[in-house]
């Protein structure tokens, strides 16, 4: 494509992108790739987290209602 077209605003969709282009545009999406694999394993270990800690309560609840049970029938 000769400058001029390139200057008067000409699409340059039938510019065919080089290699090294090509090669950056896959390193870019490689990037987005991994830091998405990065945030789904953050937010993995936060959900596990969480679901320990809920289990945690569940139990502790449990062991609650059970001593007001035994408080309850004493009266």
């Amino acid at each position: 494509m000769s400058l001029r077209a390139i200057e008067k605003g000409v699409p340059n969709g039938d510019i065919v992108a080089t290699p090294k282009d090509k090669i950056q545009a896959k390193d870019d999406r490689i990037k987005k790739l991994y830091e998405k694999v990065k945030k789904l394993k953050e937010n993995k270990q936060n959900l596990i987290v969480q679901l320990v800690e809920m289990e945690e309560l569940k139990d502790e609840n449990k062991r609650l209602k059970e001593q007001l049970d035994k408080i309850r029938s004493i009266k």
